[in-house]
């Protein structure tokens, strides 16, 4: 899907002619760079050349990508340290960054008004992509842990009804 989701971004950015955001035009050669680096999972830092379309994107060609990336991050620091932690320090950890995500929410830092962040290389972006993969990833872990599963009939019904709810509410 990377590569596929890639070749959709760099065909759609070919037939704008290699235009930039600023209205300026990037070449071929950089533009088959950034492909590159997009089926690698590469990300462009702000200003590198391959930074195609020259808004900030990590992933220029492949706007999507960035949430992998961040989970990317997430499954490394689950293999390296997550998976260590005990039940307690892990609801600890997952209570920390709950706040933390909220207080980002609230305070509304990103100064977009919602928390559609991660998408570009900078402090604001890159702090609130990891809470917005780190939070749910790690209540995630806790409910796998203590979770127990129950039988309740009908289930299925009130999740619709909820769900049918929940997609009523605006923005």
């Amino acid at each position: 899907m990377v590569i596929m989701g890639s070749l959709i971004g760099f065909t759609s950015f070919a037939l704008t002619g290699f235009e930039r955001w600023d209205g300026t035009h990037t070449t071929l050669v950089l533009s088959l760079i950034a492909l590159a680096a997009a089926w690698l999972m590469i990300p462009a830092l702000p200003g590198m050349p391959r930074e195609v379309r020259g808004n900030g994107e990590l992933f220029p060609l492949n706007g999507p990508s960035w949430s992998l990336f961040f989970e990317y991050i997430g499954n490394i620091l689950y293999a390296v340290f997550i998976h260590r932690l005990s039940t307690r320090l892990l609801a600890l950890l997952t209570a920390l960054l709950s706040c933390v995500w909220a207080w980002f929410a609230i305070t509304n830092q990103s100064q977009y008004g919602s928390i559609g962040v991660g998408w570009t290389f900078d402090m604001i972006n890159m702090l609130g992509g990891s809470l917005r993969m780190l939070c749910p990833f790690t209540i995630g872990i806790l409910l796998s842990r203590v979770f127990k599963p129950h039988f309740i009939k009908g289930i299925f019904w009130w999740c619709s009804v909820i769900l049918l709810l929940l997609f009523h509410v605006p923005f």
